[in-house]
């Protein structure tokens, strides 16, 4: 997906062309034109709660035509896909497969030589290549997850099985999971943290393998579950406070009569609770008060202006994602019952045309680790070949110096006589 700070303009289009754009004052538009006081907060409230409910509503809107989307279009398509392409997307996805491999071997060569770890890119070949077999013997002997384990909207920290036999991952690959998972998960930047706040971090998700390995699941779900929480005895109070006011609105033993939203708004509190999460218990909170229509305390207008402008965020966030979605093949497959003639000549089409591009890109990246792997003549045999060279070249410049120093120190033979003969002639005669 594209970055976050690349995507404005985009979003801006999707609005348009969605024709949900919002006609509110904007962040915090609710609370304009009103005088000072408390008269004049309490209209601030009210207004900033009226924008809220509409945000809500169409926040709520837009987020059931992505569900649609997501459990009826997209899994009616891949049955389609599997039906009368399922050899060709298999292909496809082993290609693709295979591609990321070599690509990110290539830029793990790169990137270690020039960090001056290795030599040359050959001993740093051999060495990611060492490496990645002995990761992949280790998941094949039911080892912890790797370090690109998909971490998306329905990851389950809770979902690892217990009682495996692997070791533990080596420390790179710990550092690059527990990145992922603060982030991911917990909405954690390991950038923010102090060292002493990591470093506490890093041990517990280390030892949670250790409960993993030994068949713990109640040590490893706590121990998952409290990674980079605040444990605090203040906010332990807040959080058990804010949760039992949501219990009272939401648990499913107290209101029995419960829509959908509500149920998703206490699986999010269930959620929140095991983490500790304080700030995602009070919006929950506020969204409650505010979809009941309750009365609201000028106290929180504070809270409601931030919780308005994260909303409006989160609004703009799900139309791009429904722009995409309805520019997706897949959009409102379900039940699709024409054009499906020119839809079959179009994918088979793409599909021709992507096999090929990954072969291709795929034969190019196989050449370069070929070309970083191959024999070369030590550097040592050259510069003796070198000197070799520089020695007979010497020599021969000595041999011809001596020659012409001997052609000058020759005598030279005597002139004849007149008559044409040599004194030496007449004395042979």
């Amino acid at each position: 997906m594209v970055a976050r700070n690349e995507m404005s303009s985009k979003k801006s289009k999707a609005k348009k062309k969605n024709g949900r754009k919002r006609s509110g004052t904007g962040k915090g538009g609710g609370a304009g034109g009103f005088g000072g006081g408390r008269a004049g907060r309490e209209k601030q409230v009210a207004g900033i709660a009226a924008e809220l409910r509409g945000l809500l509503a169409e926040l709520r809107s837009v987020n059931e035509d992505l569900k649609r989307y997501e459990e009826e279009d997209v899994p009616a398509f891949r049955a389609w896909l599997d039906k009368h392409y399922g050899g060709q997307r298999d292909e496809a996805a082993r290609l693709k497969d295979e591609l990321e491999e070599k690509e990110e071997m290539l830029d793990e060569i790169f990137y270690r030589t020039q960090d001056g770890e290795f030599r040359t890119e050959a001993e740093a070949h051999e060495a990611v290549k060492r490496e990645r077999e002995g990761m992949a013997g280790m998941f094949d002997r039911g080892g912890a997850p790797g370090p690109e384990f998909d971490v998306g909207d329905d990851f389950d920290p809770f979902a690892f099985e217990a009682g495996t036999d692997g070791d533990a991952p080596p420390d790179f690959v710990v550092d690059s999971m527990l990145e992922v998972f603060l982030n991911e998960v917990r909405g954690i930047d390991i950038n923010d943290m102090s060292e002493a706040e990591y470093e506490k971090a890093r041990a517990d998700f280390v030892k949670s393998f250790e409960h993993m390995q030994a068949g713990d699941r109640q040590a490893f779900d706590k121990t998952v579950a409290r990674l980079g929480a605040d444990e605090s005895r203040e906010n332990t109070s807040a959080v058990k406070a804010v949760y039992r006011r949501l219990a009272k609105r939401l648990h499913p033993d107290s209101n029995g009569d419960l829509t959908p939203e509500e149920k998703e708004l206490w699986e999010q509190a269930g959620m929140c609770y095991k983490l500790l999460d304080f700030r995602g218990l009070r919006r929950l909170e506020l969204i409650c008060a505010v979809r009941a229509d309750d009365s609201l305390p000028v106290e929180w207008l504070k809270e409601l202006k931030a919780l308005l402008g994260d909303l409006e965020i989160e609004f703009e966030y799900a139309i791009y994602d429904l722009e995409e979605a309805q520019g997706d093949i897949a959009w409102g497959f379900a039940g699709k019952k024409k054009g499906l003639a020119a839809l079959r000549r179009k994918v088979e089409a793409d599909f021709v045309e992507m096999i090929a591009e990954l072969r291709r890109h795929l034969s190019v990246a196989e050449l370069r680790l070929k070309y970083l792997t191959r024999k070369r003549k030590p550097r040592r045999k050259k510069a003796a070949a070198k000197k070799k060279t520089t020695t007979a070249r010497k020599k021969t410049a000595a041999a011809k110096k001596k020659t012409a120093a001997a052609k000058k120190t020759k005598p030279k033979a005597a002139k004849p006589e007149s008559g044409g003969r040599s004194r030496q002639a007449e004395f042979d005669f």
